[in-house]
């Protein structure tokens, strides 16, 4: 059941309030909490990436890949700087073996964080992947060299 209502009035929450609540289940570790409301603030009208984030989330963990990848593009359309939530959405192209996309997807977050070493390794294997051999090798060898006890 989506949360909708947690004020002495039982009014529905504002978009803020919905923020307010979600981060917090997100501090505390329930992040199917977290992916409930965020689904309930979308039903409600509340835009934000970080609710579309979450939700893919949810759709991933009931093997819904085709809404998650929606809304993954969706709240990346929305927040292009945010290098973790475009990172994710690599991941999960990568998953579904959309290689094109996802090395897009990567450069594009390595594009705004060079120094973003996950995405540098999804990048490598993305390229390993398409059998560029040459490219993953390149990637690889820049993530050891940026951190070397991996």
């Amino acid at each position: 059941m989506t949360e909708n209502r947690t004020t002495p009035t039982d009014r529905p929450l504002t978009g803020d309030e919905f923020l307010k609540v979600l981060t917090d289940a997100i501090a505390a570790g329930d992040l199917a909490r977290a992916s409930n409301l965020a689904s309930g603030a979308l039903n409600r009208g509340y835009m934000h990436p970080l609710f579309l984030n979450l939700r893919a989330y949810g759709y991933e963990q009931q093997g819904r890949t085709k809404e998650a990848l929606a809304d993954l593009k969706h709240a990346a359309a929305i927040s292009p700087a945010d290098v973790n939530l475009r990172n994710y959405y690599g991941e999960l192209l990568a998953r579904q073996g959309r290689w094109e996309e996802a090395i897009a997807e990567f450069e594009a977050v390595l594009g705004v964080q060079p120094g973003h070493q996950v995405a540098r390794a999804n990048l490598a294997s993305a390229y390993e992947c398409t059998g560029d051999l040459p490219r993953a090798e390149d990637q690889f060898r820049r993530v050891l060299s940026a951190e070397p006890a991996n």
